[in-house]
């Protein structure tokens, strides 16, 4: 725990110094970069078991996967990119550091390339903005929600992949878009979830209209949601429609948090005001302040539909399958960085006093979900 909030106070001193620090240099930027990725490269490599599945994705690898015969059944145990990518990896060094190490610098590398991107829109400056000049506060609410995935899993990957996908979807260049959710799907299938986001995107109404449609696909989706999952997974069959059916098996028979006890139903419940509840509140105070925005319009509708599918999912089905609205609710990110934007709000003040609001927050959720879970390695 100590190693995690060790680098939650240098990511949040970064982002203080990025917002409110002196002119900054690139060099200076660009060392400070470098520092960051250096360390969650090394942070990922490093990390062990049990967090992540770690020792089923190594069992995966050094007893399943076959080297130089790569047409086999247990060879893809996994979706099929990254078994490719795992079979490859075994044949250049039949070590599961190395195939670790890979993960890792494709996951950190997304992520930098993410926040290195135009997060806000400025239409003072005709829609343009300085590409990474939210850098490290990106990067800090990449920490603080996810731990910047150093503790990756498939889904993980697939997440930084779609991330990356929200710029063409702003640009209306449907087919890299779909060529980037094919690549994140042949890391985990759950990414497809993610396809309907270039036309909800661009979704325009009242916020009120936004509300009601809100309460309503939660209220409707939670009651029919369990019963579509496992039509699905009839449906398809295979090793896919297994799948779908085991998170039944994990979570309990499609009762979702109605299958705990009274305390675990109220810490759920408590989860969920936390999670979603605070940001949906915060969403509608950005539309209020920044309106005409269409990259924080669409963030905030990307961001209610992931809100539906948690809320949903968590009660019909159960917490390992809200994992799928991930991709969805990623979009807070951007919408937190929308507090720091220039506008109603860009005054030193109200901007300081934004960020010692977030970071509050923020920190409350990091230590509620990181508590008894102490960073292992793998030679431990």
């Amino acid at each position: 725990m100590g190693i995690y909030i060790g680098v939650y106070g240098g990511v949040a001193l970064l982002s203080f110094y990025e917002l409110f620090g002196m002119k900054k240099g690139k060099k200076t930027t660009v060392v400070f970069q470098a520092v960051l990725a250096t360390t969650l490269f090394l942070l990922a490599v490093a990390r062990g078991g049990p967090y992540g599945d770690y020792f089923v994705y190594k069992e995966v690898f050094e007893v399943y996967t076959v080297p130089g015969e790569l047409f086999l059944k247990q060879n893809f145990v996994f979706e099929p990119l990254y078994s490719l990518l795992q079979w490859l990896c075994k044949n250049i060094c039949d070590n599961f550091i190395f195939f670790e190490a890979v993960l890792a610098l494709a996951v950190i590398l997304s992520e930098h390339i993410y926040a290195a991107s135009k997060l806000v829109y400025e239409a003072e400056k005709g829609g343009t903005a300085n590409k990474g000049q939210f850098y490290f506060t990106a990067m800090y609410f990449l920490w603080g929600l996810y731990k910047c995935n150093i503790l990756f899993i498939r889904s993980s990957i697939a997440l930084v992949i779609c991330m990356n996908t929200v710029k063409y979807i702003q640009k209306k260049d449907f087919k890299y878009f779909v060529c980037l959710i094919l690549l994140a799907s042949g890391f985990h299938y759950s990414a497809l979830i993610f396809l309907p986001a270039y036309f909800i995107y661009h979704w325009h109404t009242k916020v009120s209209t936004k509300m009601v449609v809100f309460l309503a696909s939660t209220v409707g989706l939670s009651a029919v949601f369990a019963t579509a999952v496992r039509f699905v997974a009839q449906v398809i069959g295979g090793d896919f429609g297994n799948k779908l059916s085991k998170y039944f098996e994990v979570d309990g028979l499609g009762y979702g948090i109605f299958a705990t006890g009274s305390s675990s139903l109220l810490s759920f419940l408590l989860r969920i005001v936390l999670n979603i509840g605070v940001l949906v509140l915060a969403g509608l105070y950005l539309q209020k302040i920044h309106k005409q925005d269409p990259f924080l319009e669409g963030y905030f509708n990307l961001y209610l539909v992931g809100s539906v599918l948690y809320i949903a999912s968590l009660f019909s089905v159960g917490y390992a399958f809200a994992r799928i609205s991930i991709y969805y609710n990623a979009m807070q990110i951007p919408m937190l960085v929308s507090f720091f934007q220039k506008g109603k709000v860009g005054n030193y003040r109200n901007r300081l006093i934004y960020w010692i609001i977030i970071s509050c927050y923020l920190f409350a959720r990091f230590y509620i979900n990181s508590a008894g879970q102490p960073f292992t390695t793998f030679w431990q």
